[in-house]
C-alpha cells in the first residue's frame, strides 16, 4: 500500500449572533480547523488535524509533507522515522547539509 495523495482540508464554521463573543481587543466570529488527508493507492484514507490557522499558513506544510511521503510505503517504519526527523530537526540543522 503506497501513499498516493496528500491534501489540505479546511473546515470553517461562522458563529450565529448568539454564539459570537467579544473580549478586549478581539472578537470571535467563527472557528476554523485545518486537516490533512492522506490517501493510499488502495483507497484507504485518514484525516488528522494539523492545527488552527489559515490555509495560506498550512498549505506549504502540507505540500512539504506530500513531497516527503507520496509514493512511499504507508506501512513503512523508516517513513515514520523520516517524518519524525523532519518534524524535529537537530539543533544544528542550519549547519547540516540537506538531503
Amino acid at each position: 500500500m503506497k501513499i498516493e495523495r496528500v491534501r489540505l482540508v479546511t473546515l470553517k464554521h461562522m458563529y450565529s449572533d448568539q454564539e459570537r463573543y467579544i473580549w478586549p481587543g478581539a472578537r470571535a466570529l467563527g472557528a476554523r480547523a485545518m486537516l490533512v488527508e492522506v490517501v493510499s493507492d488502495t483507497g484507504l484514507s485518514g484525516l488528522d488535524e494539523i492545527g488552527v490557522g489559515t490555509p495560506q499558513l498550512c498549505r506549504p506544510v502540507v505540500e512539504r509533507l506530500g513531497k516527503l511521503i507520496i509514493g512511499q510505503n504507508a506501512q513503512n517504519k523508516p517513513l515514520k522515522d523520516k517524518l519524525r526527523k523532519e518534524q524535529n530537526p537537530p539543533e544544528n540543522a542550519a549547519e547540516s547539509p540537506t538531503v
